[in-house]
């Protein structure tokens, strides 16, 4: 089986066009939920873990659409931990 590897320019020039937009719109998104599941989470401890669990994926995605698109800039607003999420479930 013959892989290639591949070099960020050639990763950069097959991101189709609009994707760093759609990925800071589903991360703005995302950063509205998690501020919801915040507030919430202060009166349930299941609302609280599905906070910590969001925030990993948002820091994921974050941290994907920065490799994926450098020169945007997206690294979403840096906000993806709670300091209140228990160490299982830090970023």
């Amino acid at each position: 089986m013959h892989t290639r590897n591949y070099h960020t320019t050639d990763v950069l020039n097959i991101v189709p066009a609009g994707t760093a937009e759609s990925l800071e719109r589903i991360s703005a998104g995302l950063s509205a939920i998690l501020s919801l599941l915040e507030k919430e989470s202060e009166r349930s401890a299941s609302t609280h873990e599905i906070h910590c669990l969001l925030a990993m994926v948002k820091s994921q995605l974050d941290l994907a659409a920065s490799e994926l698109c450098p020169a945007d800039g997206l690294t979403g607003s840096g906000k993806t931990k709670s300091p209140h999420c228990r160490a299982g479930f830090s970023l």
